[in-house]
């Protein structure tokens, strides 16, 4: 049990974790172009800390966790939510995610349209790229 408490508490401070490459140029990139930004993640209570040791959480327009609201994906409601918060409506908004039930099939559950990290995107500029030439506003 001592140990699972050290894993723990070593992966709760952000010098454990680092971003992908990219993450962080198309995250300003797409901030400052105007696009409203969200993390929706069936994570637990430490990612807001992570998020802001990781220099990231500014980015966000909404960070809905999980463990927070009550809901994990692939449930409707956590994804209303983050919409909700942002202002956006699901056709003018995009999830990127990795997962083909939680992150797919929960948001498609509410007409969201998601791209599958290594499937539909791999890389951050492609994100950027992608998000930054449609036609529907963000």
């Amino acid at each position: 049990m001592i140990y699972f408490e050290e894993v723990y508490q070593h992966y709760a401070h952000g010098d454990a974790w680092r971003l992908p490459d990219g993450a962080d140029t198309t995250l300003r990139e797409l901030k400052d172009a105007g696009v409203k930004l969200a993390v929706v993640s069936n994570f637990d209570t430490r990612l807001r800390k992570l998020l802001k040791d990781l220099n990231v959480s500014d980015m966000f327009d909404a960070i809905v966790v999980s463990s927070e609201v009550g809901y994990e994906k692939p449930a409707p409601e956590i994804f209303k939510i983050a919409l909700d918060q942002i202002g956006v409506e699901a056709t003018n908004a995009v999830h990127v995610g990795d997962d083909e039930t939680a992150d797919k099939a929960g948001a498609n559950a509410i007409g969201l349209q998601c791209w599958l990290w290594g499937a539909d995107v791999k890389t951050f500029s492609e994100i950027r790229d992608q998000i930054l030439t449609t036609d529907d506003p963000q």
